[in-house]
């Protein structure tokens, strides 16, 4: 899955070929009843021109979901000196930034390892100024999320900010715009000795909100901007979102 910023020229021709062409409605999911996948096949030359004229004005595309496969793909074609044509080519789902909303993601933690809590607060200080929060800050922040990081330990929630000897070490690194990757950086590994959380017992993801049973609840608030195509509609219960089926 790719995205792109949103474009009028685009919008406008993917309008005019959904109004204009009948739509193939497809059930593909049984352990999802309510999903609904809607296509629009694009079949008059002009259009399909069109469509690929104003993407020539998109100046970049970026991965939204599928990164592992999009690099491995790369690195296969590469390995084939003698691949024909069509292994040049990646198939993508596209989206306009517009139509798709990036969710923050959680992290909790069973134990703090060998920390105590005032060991681990303190080693956080090193790293990040920390502003105590109150109940209904978290609820403001959350619904107008910034870049951030919010911990919960101790029944407390907490807003870690880089200071400026951590902003500095990133600054010519853009995975300094990525709150998981400091995360990782600057607490998962040096502090807890988790190289790989995503494969660690103690560790869990939450993608929209955790019961914090456990010891440690970080939540990250992560922005991208991304872009797509799209004419087909994907109803998810009440969520719809669209994109471009080309044949």
């Amino acid at each position: 899955m790719v995205m792109y910023r949103q474009s009028p020229e685009i919008d406008r021709l993917v309008s005019k070929v959904m109004s204009s062409a009948d739509p193939i409605t497809l059930h593909t999911s049984r352990d999802k009843p309510d999903a609904e996948h809607v296509l629009w096949s694009v079949k008059d030359p002009e259009d399909l021109h069109a469509l690929q004229a104003a993407f020539e004005h998109i100046d970049a595309m970026y991965i939204a979901d599928g990164h592992h496969r999009t690099s491995a793909a790369c690195r296969a074609q590469g390995n084939s000196r003698k691949s024909p044509p069509s292994g040049r080519y990646l198939t993508a789902l596209v989206f306009p930034d517009s139509q798709l909303n990036v969710l923050s993601y959680n992290r909790c933690l069973k134990s703090l390892g060998e920390l105590d809590n005032h060991t681990f607060m303190h080693t956080l200080t090193q790293s990040f100024d920390m502003q105590t929060l109150s109940e209904d800050a978290v609820n403001v922040i959350y619904a107008h999320p910034d870049r951030g990081i919010m911990m919960y330990l101790d029944n407390t929630w907490y807003l870690l900010t880089m200071k400026a000897h951590i902003q500095d070490a990133y600054r010519d690194n853009p995975l300094g715009g990525i709150d998981a990757q400091v995360l990782s950086d600057q607490v998962m590994t040096p502090m807890l000795g988790l190289t790989y959380p995503e494969g660690e017992k103690q560790v869990g993801g939450v993608r929209f909100y955790c019961i914090v049973l456990m010891h440690l609840f970080i939540h990250l608030h992560i922005h991208t901007h991304l872009h797509t195509l799209y004419l087909c509609t994907m109803t998810y219960a009440s969520n719809t979102h669209t994109y471009i089926h080309h044949t």
